[in-house]
Order: structure tokens, then sequence, then C-alpha cells
């Protein structure tokens, strides 16, 4: 009898634009660790003809064993209701996790940003944050 196993799979969140190499980093790694990963900026992310990337990306973390949240400097893009891309995808993350126990949450939190958050406007403005309110709020919910 032959047995076949799916791959663990991971979803990696953030932003694309500040972590691109290290996404690739991190999504290279797995993939050679036998995990299926899946990141937007992917050339092989398949995007149904039904949903826009944005769903899909809600979709994937829904199914994926483990979910990976990059966070930093910059915010990324809005949804129309002011929430960020990537604060919906780790709600959706958290969610999923919450009724279903996956995906398995992980959470990296640059520590420059971390220590210009603690600081004054000027740390935060050097250290290249673009909206220091909606990141430490986004920070505090998922703590």
């Amino acid at each position: 009898m032959l047995i076949t196993s799916t791959p663990p799979s991971v979803f990696i969140s953030s932003t694309v634009k500040e972590f691109r190499d290290l996404r690739s980093a991190i999504a290279y790694t797995l993939r050679v660790q036998g995990f299926t990963v899946f990141q937007s900026e992917a050339s092989d992310f398949n995007i149904r003809g039904d949903r826009s990337a944005i769903e899909e990306c809600l979709a994937n973390i829904g199914d994926c064993d483990f979910y990976i949240l990059l966070v930093g400097n910059t915010r990324g893009n809005l949804f129309e209701d002011g929430i960020s891309v990537t604060r919906q995808e780790y709600r959706t993350a958290r969610d999923a996790c919450l009724s279903r126990g996956r995906p398995r949450l992980l959470f990296y939190l640059r520590d420059t940003t971390e220590l210009a958050l603690q600081s004054n406007q000027e740390a935060q403005l050097a250290a290249g944050i673009d909206d220091p309110n909606h990141l430490a709020s986004f920070i505090d919910e998922i703590q």
C-alpha cells in the first residue's frame, strides 16, 4: 500500500517591497525542506478566474499549515475600510487558527522597528516607519 502525504504548506505575509529578499530566502529554504510555499509575488502563485489576488491570498491562508508574518517599517496598501492588506491577512490566519487550529502562526518583528516605535517621532522617521499609529496598533493586535 502506497501512502502519500501532502507536504506542509506555508503562507508568507508581509509588505512585499520591504521584505522582498527575505521573503525569497525564506521561501527557498522552506521549499528545499519540502514545504509548499505561498507568496503573492511568486510566479507560481495561481489566481482562480473568479477571485482577485487578495481573495486568493486570503483563501490560501486558511488552507495552509503555517502562516509567517514579517512586520517591519511600512504599512502597505489599504482596503477601503483603512485596514492594511497584511493586517487582513493576519486576521484571516488568526481566525482560522482559532476556529480550526491551523495555520500555526509565526510572527517576526524587526527589532529596529520595535525600538523606533518605543522612541520619539524623529527616530520613527529615521527608521523609515511610514505610519507609526497604524503599525503600533497592528502590533498591539498581534500581541
